[in-house]
């Protein structure tokens, strides 16, 4: 599978994960927080970045997911402010 990144926004259902270009949903979150732990899980499995969404659909952070092998995962976080 390509890398895809991985998109948490918010929607009349609630929180939710997306991959970038696609419709599909990857389940529906009461909470940021929990979409978002799925949203970074996804994109470490992807080795792709993981893009946060405020409510008001803008992107508030992005994490960047790079596998090294030295280490097992290492992540880099950019706040979009």
């Amino acid at each position: 599978m390509p890398n895809r990144n991985v998109h948490t926004v918010h929607t009349e259902k609630g929180w939710t994960n997306r991959y970038e270009n696609s419709n599909r949903t990857l389940g529906y979150y009461d909470t940021k927080a929990e979409a978002q732990s799925v949203g970074r899980e996804k994109a470490m499995q992807n080795n792709s970045e993981h893009i946060i969404h405020g409510l008001n659909g803008r992107i508030h952070m992005e994490m960047i997911h790079v596998h090294q092998e030295i280490k097992n995962k290492s992540r880099a976080y950019r706040s979009c402010f």
